[in-house]
């Protein structure tokens, strides 16, 4: 990355990094580079150990509506269809203790991916549609995929929810059956 790229990234990164971080503390890392990709990694200091009780897989929903929904004045069909000329997506991940929002594209494109970014996790659309297929996806992975697909991965889970009973990590960052269901 340019030192002109790292230069028109910083304005674009400051306003979203104050929300995990003091106010008048907003920082960014940018690392330069001669690769004509850009990176971009967006952190909030959230993730699923913020789930309310009873509620488990609120936080990794959230991050999936924003990542993988639309916006306010985008479907997400229309977002992804100004996504695939620039060969970039964005995604979206919660873990225990934070949530990152990620994506690259080509420097050529950057400015018009980054105004999509910010209005993906700053103006999210929140349809009911789009809604119903990603906690239908969680469900999914946790009924199916994780218990009849993956056996390391359940035993990873396995360990990770005897060791933090009645705690804020006690449930898989994607959340739990009951919760997921609970969430409207």
């Amino acid at each position: 990355m340019t030192s002109r790229h790292a230069a028109c990234l910083i304005p674009l990164l400051l306003p979203l990094l104050a929300v995990g971080a003091a106010p008048d503390q907003p920082s960014a890392v940018v690392i330069p580079s001669d690769s004509p990709l850009v990176a971009i990694r967006v952190v909030f200091n959230a993730g699923s150990e913020c789930d309310p009780k009873g509620k488990e897989g609120l936080a990794a929903l959230t991050a999936a509506m924003l990542a993988e929904g639309g916006t306010k004045t985008l479907s997400y069909e229309q977002v992804l269809e100004k996504l695939y000329p620039m060969a970039a997506a964005v995604s979206g991940a919660c873990r225990k203790e934070v949530t990152v929002f990620s994506g690259e594209v080509h420097r050529d494109n950057l400015d018009k991916y980054k105004s999509l970014l910010v209005e993906a996790i700053t103006s999210p659309r929140f349809d009911p549609a789009d809604f119903e297929r990603l906690r239908n996806d969680a469900l999914d992975y946790l009924s199916k995929s994780l218990r009849g697909g993956n056996d390391e991965e359940l035993g990873k889970w396995t360990l990770q929810l005897s060791l933090y009973p009645d705690h804020p990590y006690g449930h898989v960052d994607l959340g739990t059956i009951d919760g997921l269901k609970s969430i409207t």
